[in-house]
């Protein structure tokens, strides 16, 4: 399914806000990511993993790689059309340190896994919150609460686990965008970086209607729910990213 979009102008700001909140050089229309620095961390690797089933909702998901970083102390499993395309540590933190791996697949669609040490802040300010940072999270009825409180807003419940939150996430400032995501908090007080965040491709964008400034654009929930509802259903071309988000997200564990 092609991402749908509802605009009557496009707005140039948008991106360079994401520029500035991400503390990075570049930014993807079709997923927000940060660009990583050019040094890749040697400690990370790929294998192959034939044969093995991830059941990601309604779909099996088979022939995958594993991806493996010793210093960051996460693997987790991707489809074999994706690659790792980039990966490396963020550019001029203010504190603490962001690890991003990028993904992407034949289409050039793309999401990716950011691995943050608690006390990270960007250089350039927090902007669009597409990762988690500071307190211990804890996953239970009040997990949604706990990530409002830190710019995370949650459009739609999709897993909660004992150490995760998956969900399609509500973003808005010019564009009003909506996105599956997942935070992982690892309990081990020893980890450098024990919040992991994983942001999909993005399935729909609303614009602002006039200055987009003044204005701050609004989710048309209908829209958004017939989109979700496609997804469930194993509906449209672009159905293999949501799945590959969910095998990510579900896979990923902490190695220390």
């Amino acid at each position: 399914m092609k991402k749908k979009e509802i605009s009557t102008a496009v707005f140039l700001l948008s991106a360079a806000l994401v520029f500035v909140g991400a503390g990075c050089a570049t930014t993807s229309t079709d997923e927000p990511t940060n660009t990583t620095s050019a040094a890749v961390n040697n400690s990370a690797t790929m294998n192959e993993n034939k044969n093995q089933n991830t059941n990601s909702g309604n779909t099996i998901v088979a022939d995958l790689n594993t991806y493996e970083n010793a210093e960051l102390g996460i693997t987790f499993q991707y489809p074999k059309d994706w690659s790792i395309s980039q990966e490396g540590y963020t550019n001029d933190p203010e504190t603490g340190k962001q690890y991003a791996v990028i993904l992407k697949n034949a289409k050039d669609q793309s999401m990716t896994v950011y691995a943050n040490t608690a006390d990270f802040v960007p250089s350039e300010g927090e902007g669009d919150k597409r990762y988690v940072t500071g307190d211990a999270l804890t996953f239970n009825a009040s997990v949604d609460k706990e990530l409002e409180n830190r710019s995370v807003n949650v459009y739609q419940n999709i897993i909660t686990k004992n150490d995760r939150a998956i969900f399609w996430r509500e973003w808005h400032y010019v564009s009003a965008t909506v996105y599956p995501m997942a935070v992982l908090y690892n309990t081990n007080s020893a980890s450098r970086y024990p919040f992991v965040t994983v942001n999909g491709q993005s399935v729909i964008t609303f614009n602002a209607e006039t200055d987009p400034v003044e204005v701050v654009a609004t989710v048309d929930t209908d829209a958004v729910d017939e989109v979700i509802d496609e997804y469930g259903q194993d509906e449209g071309e672009d159905q293999g990213t949501y799945e590959a988000f969910l095998t990510v997200a579900e896979s990923l564990e902490f190695t220390e």
